[in-house]
């Protein structure tokens, strides 16, 4: 489904939240590349993968998408997300996470491919980190 076009990334990040608004723009709030999680199972209660990438307007790409461990294990399923490119060549992919349990402190990725080949990632650290009790008065 893809023209033999290049696609070039201009970024990856995970951030708090992420829209398209009425005209267009991409709006970014709350970039982060670290958690931080008391839980056993560290989680993410909400937030966005967002990528944007520039192509041969008007055409389309099959992106495989993926969030896995430092082992290459996958978090959440693979996706396969068709992207037409706008009239300017630009399209944005915008992806919501709600409730993510990691299996385990460590390093994730976020990797984005087409036809096999790695266009973008993006690496988020998530750490465990201990509740603090109240100080004592």
């Amino acid at each position: 489904m893809t023209k033999n076009t290049a696609i070039k990334a201009r970024f990856v990040l995970f951030c708090d939240n992420a829209f398209n608004s009425t005209d267009g723009k991409l709006n970014i709030i709350g970039e982060f590349n670290q958690i931080y999680s008391t839980q056993e199972k560290p989680v993410l209660n909400r937030g966005f993968v967002v990528a944007s990438f520039k192509g041969e307007p008007g055409s389309k790409a099959d992106f495989e998408v993926r969030l896995a461990s430092e082992k290459d294990e996958d978090v959440v399923p693979r996706q396969v997300l068709t992207v037409t490119f706008a009239p300017g060549g630009g399209a944005n992919i915008l992806i919501e996470i709600n409730g993510l349990v990691f299996p385990k402190a460590g390093v994730y990725r976020a990797t984005f491919k087409v036809k096999g080949k790695l266009l973008a990632d993006s690496e988020v650290i998530v750490s465990r980190v201990q509740q603090q009790s109240p100080a004592a008065s």
